[in-house]
């Protein structure tokens, strides 16, 4: 455990027992009981960006969220650390029809957390760099002609009309939710929080629950309160793609040979056509 995070968890709550929490390797993450019993959670981030993003919506969006996050308590940015209030409830490896709804409800609070605002750089433009960028460490997982077409999915993300943006969680998926006994719904991590197009914001859920499960893309959309358009889907399925090589990526980092195998299985469809995508935004 990092005796400085521990540290600055004390100067700020006083004396506590703390315990290590496994997870990415990259993070370190620590649980904490202060004097009164309260429970907190204290983590550090690998990089500025990921603290500016974190802090940024705890601090502006996150309160939309009301008593379904984590409070922030504070932020250092020198030690890159985030200190926050736990909240009840585990992840849950099950998601019906009714959680969807929970969450896609959920989710439609932060994106009107703040006003949208115009897009001040094409989202396409950005999302071809991203790639490019993630290209040399994509070239021992896939082929030369495989990255050629998803390099050519991503550029076809200029041609869709300019999106509104607005406040976006951008890891919105399960693995992000918690769940209490009562069954409400609570959303954690806000690392890769940004600006962005809503429908990037379903990027995630769309590969991890909804894949060839309209019920569920239905009961979430309902919850949110409305159905993607056509654009938005567009934008999704070309956005789904590069979700999908870096769920291939991930699994062979982290020796994940089943997240491995769930993204090679998205990208050869998404390349192909993506009829299976396609099959999720059918109507049941």
């Amino acid at each position: 455990m990092d005796d400085e995070l521990v540290a600055y968890v004390e100067r700020r709550l006083g004396p506590c027992t703390t315990t290590r929490v496994s997870g990415l390797p990259e993070r370190n993450i620590i649980r904490i009981s202060d004097a009164r019993g309260q429970a907190w959670f204290a983590k550090q981030v690998p990089s500025d960006d990921e603290w500016w993003a974190e802090a940024t919506a705890y601090r502006e969006w996150v309160p939309a969220f009301q008593d379904q996050a984590p409070r922030l308590c504070a932020a250092d940015r020198d030690l890159r650390a985030i200190l926050i209030s736990a909240v009840p409830g585990r992840i849950r490896a099950g998601w019906g029809a009714s959680l969807q709804h929970d969450a896609g409800s959920l989710l439609r609070r932060v994106h009107e957390s703040r006003p949208s605002r115009p897009d001040p750089e094409p989202i396409g433009e950005v999302m071809v760099q991203r790639f490019k960028k993630r290209q040399p460490h994509l070239k021992r997982m896939f082929s030369r002609r495989e990255l050629s077409l998803a390099l050519g999915q991503v550029r076809a993300l200029r041609e869709l009309p300019t999106q509104q943006l607005v406040p976006c969680h951008c890891d919105y998926q399960p693995g992000n939710w918690i769940v209490d006994e009562d069954a409400v719904v609570r959303v954690i991590d806000f690392t890769t929080a940004e600006w962005h197009a809503p429908a990037f914001d379903m990027t995630a859920i769309a590969l991890i629950r909804w894949w060839g499960r309209p019920d569920l893309r239905e009961a979430f959309c309902e919850g949110y309160g409305r159905e993607l358009d056509q654009t938005e889907i567009e934008l999704l399925r070309r956005c789904s793609l590069i979700r999908s090589m870096a769920m291939v990526r991930r699994g062979r980092l982290h020796a994940q040979p089943g997240l491995e195998a769930r993204g090679r299985e998205r990208v050869a469809d998404l390349l192909s056509g993506g009829h299976q995508f396609a099959a999720t935004f059918s109507q049941t």
